[in-house]
């Protein structure tokens, strides 16, 4: 059934399956994916248990009732693909981009404590400006006050290095 390489040490699926849909993802290409699916008749479910499927292009693949048990999709790009009724028991999915991808009723085991999202991401990055905003404008006001501070002492400087116009003492007038 499969024989396991040292990419795909966990790999316990189909190698056939494995091998079009890296086909169809190398040549960003549903259609590839697709048409196999079709010769292999309406009943047709992929076995890709334990797949390095790490960084695939799956944008609109159809994938219904696929096995994804333990397959590594990290960094996946499953965007609009149709993932209904799949099973992705201890499938990772870091940093995978599930925009629009359809996973109802699909069996699923969260085993991480946080799912990110592109909205996650989004606000992370707002933050991180929101900070550097914060950390502009203080160097700004500490620029500006140590340039307030040159600047009377500068000031001092002249006045203490400024000649003073000689004054004569008023003599008295005796008309």
């Amino acid at each position: 059934m499969s024989s396991p390489s040292s990419e795909q040490e966990q790999f316990i699926g189909n190698d056939k399956h494995l091998k079009v849909l890296r086909q169809a993802s190398l040549a960003h290409n549903a259609s590839l994916w697709h048409d196999f699916m079709a010769t292999m008749g309406p009943r047709f479910r992929a076995d890709l248990r334990g797949a390095d499927l790490q960084g695939f292009w799956l944008v609109g693949f159809r994938l219904v009732g696929a096995h994804l048990d333990n397959a590594n999709l990290s960094e996946a790009d499953l965007t609009g693909a149709d993932l209904s009724h799949a099973s992705l028991h201890g499938a990772r999915l870091q940093n995978a981009t599930l925009t629009n991808t359809k996973l109802s009723p699909t069996k699923v085991k969260v085993v991480a404590s946080r799912v990110e999202t592109p909205m996650d991401e989004t606000q992370r990055g707002r933050s991180r400006l929101e900070k550097l905003e914060k950390s502009a404008q203080a160097l700004l006001k500490d620029r500006g006050q140590q340039q307030e501070a040159l600047r009377a002492q500068q000031a001092r400087v002249r006045a203490k290095n400024s000649p003073v116009p000689f004054q004569s003492e008023p003599q008295d007038r005796e008309n």
